[in-house]
């Protein structure tokens, strides 16, 4: 319930711990919401600190988007999930609520922390299928042309962010993860391609 959710979200800021919950649906996502948000008025901890995060956040109703920006909530998503439920996502929700729904776009432009990632084993684990999704908002075939709700895509340089700085971001430890800079870990891949020039539709295959 919210209440054991605000409850436990409280007492792990008090020790020094974030919280991420798994959400899909938009009620789920808004019973977490206000837990976070109680957690946070209850230790004064500020959400950019707290880091609290929605794990998948796939449908949000209108009134909770912008309050991942206000609260410092972090968006952590899959873009694969997109393009796989993009041949029921209307069916099972509707037009409306879809509007809604994989909105990495929006997110970012409010100022939202997304952190993406795989979700294996539900999804595969190849980074770079994730890149690709994130960025063309197409399957591996490139389907549909044009990509899926393609206004809510990432450009290049956001999904790499995403994918490396926005997860370090949300385990607070975007000092020593996340990208190549002196004094961090050696934590990269070298690849025999660039990723910010080659075809959008070839990212996948890296």
């Amino acid at each position: 319930s919210e209440e054991q959710l605000a409850k436990s979200a409280t007492e792990l800021l008090k020790i020094g711990f974030n919280m991420r919950v798994h959400c899909i649906g938009d009620a789920a996502n808004h019973v977490a919401i206000n837990a976070y948000a109680r957690a946070l008025q209850a230790t004064g901890v500020d959400g950019r600190q707290a880091r609290f995060a929605l794990e998948h956040a796939q449908v949000l109703t209108a009134q909770d988007i912008p309050r991942l920006a206000k609260l410092g909530i972090v968006a952590s998503m899959q873009p694969l999930h997109a393009t796989e439920d993009m041949h029921f996502a209307q069916v099972r929700m509707g037009a409306d609520r879809l509007t809604r729904a994989y909105i990495w776009r929006t997110l970012l432009d409010l100022g939202v922390v997304v952190a993406t990632g795989t979700d294996y084993s539900v999804s595969p684990f190849n980074p770079f299928y994730t890149l690709h999704a994130a960025v063309t908002r197409q399957d591996r075939q490139n389907n549909p042309p044009g990509g899926w709700i393609p206004q809510q895509a990432m450009t290049r340089k956001e999904a790499l962010y995403a994918a490396t700085m926005g997860s370090a971001y949300a385990m607070h430890a975007e000092e020593v993860l996340g990208s190549i800079e002196r004094g961090k870990l050696a934590d990269f891949v070298v690849i025999p391609v660039d990723y910010m020039t080659i075809p959008a539709s070839e990212i996948w295959k890296i």
